[in-house]
């Protein structure tokens, strides 16, 4: 078996042209192309550089930011140091946690990803 890079989380099988049979065979590219599709191009992007402006909004601290994420410091200081690709529970936790603070995520939209406050937090 041919192993995809451990992003995609997924494990391509290695398909010949030719079986021992004699028979040639196609691979099932297009179950390829939906799997990476809904790995990739369906779930919720939040660049490091987010992570850390929501915090500065904010002003939370990474360990703010664990306990109301549920993860932990180490993992956390992991993807805002852009040494670990997040799973996208691991992102939707996080989204949820800084939406709920008050943060919205801006995507990309010709000026480039942010964030924003979605509401005043002193109330006013």
């Amino acid at each position: 078996m041919i192993r995809a890079p451990r992003s995609l989380g997924v494990v391509r099988p290695h398909w010949c042209t030719e079986h021992l049979c004699g028979r040639v065979s196609r691979p099932p590219v297009m179950s390829l192309f939906v799997t990476f599709y809904k790995m990739n191009v369906m779930k919720k992007d939040i660049l490091p550089q987010q992570l850390r402006a929501a915090r500065a909004l904010i002003d939370w601290t990474r360990e703010d930011l664990a306990s109301a994420s549920g993860l932990t410091v180490r993992t956390l200081a992991r993807i805002e140091s852009s040494q670990t690709i997040p799973r996208q529970t691991t992102l939707e936790a996080l989204a949820k946690a800084l939406e709920e603070a008050g943060i919205e995520f801006i995507s990309e939209n010709g000026g480039g990803p942010g964030v924003r406050l979605s509401r005043r937090l002193d109330g006013k």
